[in-house]
């Protein structure tokens, strides 16, 4: 659990505390308006202004969470936990191949992030009691401890709680929502008791189509369109 003040899930980040074009995470936003209009000058801008903004220091730490999450994604023993050791029954099928960090091994079919993993922190020490994903997941997401499948979450996942927290400290400046979620897994997470306005704001669909926008932003009708052009 992190401790910062926006937490994003799924792959979409809400930036921090005060937006700001020019702060590293803002421009980061910028890609929900049209990243790739900007141009290489425009960006070597926005990197240079970020150095400058964020050495500057501000009431809360400008930081903010990415959490991808892939239910039923690769298994651990063909990744980053390849049991080199186990016996046969117990170690996956691949060969292994050293990374940038001593001692720790991943498979061979990870050689682009092996040598990339002194950037980043394996947890191996995870787990769940449950029997299926949907309970597994719940238990990781909200610490529910309970190991049946049910069709909703009772508790809300630890995103939705830290929105609560970020509300409770008064309004906000920045116009973005704390808590995004792009094509969140709505079986698994939610804000429950502490209600929709807790939610993440969704953001469904394919974003690398061509004909993708952010939901409820703008105006998509082109009949409402025309009509206010008149």
């Amino acid at each position: 659990m992190s401790n910062s003040k926006n937490i994003s899930s799924h792959a979409c980040c809400p930036g921090p505390n005060k937006f700001d074009a020019t702060n590293r995470r803002g421009f980061m936003q910028l890609g929900l308006a049209g990243f790739a209009s900007l141009s290489l000058p425009g960006i070597m801008r926005l990197q240079a202004a970020s150095a400058a903004t964020e050495n500057t220091g501000s009431k809360h730490e400008k930081t903010a969470v990415i959490m991808v999450w892939k239910p039923g994604g690769c298994s651990h023993i063909d990744t980053y936990d390849p049991k080199p050791q186990a016996g046969s029954e117990y170690r996956g099928p691949f060969s292994v191949i050293p990374t940038k960090v001593p001692g720790l091994q991943f498979t061979e079919l990870l050689p682009r992030q092996a040598k990339i993993a002194d950037k980043f922190t394996v947890l191996r020490s995870m787990y769940q009691n449950a029997g299926g994903h949907p309970a597994g997941s719940m238990q990781l997401l909200s610490g529910d401890s309970d190991t049946r499948d049910k069709p909703a979450p009772r508790l809300p996942d630890w995103m939705s709680v830290a929105n609560y927290m970020r509300s409770q400290e008064g309004p906000r400046t920045n116009p973005l929502p704390v808590y995004v979620g792009v094509n969140p897994p709505t079986s698994y997470t939610g804000a429950a008791y502490l209600g929709d306005a807790y939610s993440p704001f969704s953001v469904t669909g394919d974003p690398s189509s061509p004909n993708f926008v952010v939901p409820n932003i703008g105006l998509t009708d082109q009949n409402e369109i025309n009509r206010l052009g008149r």
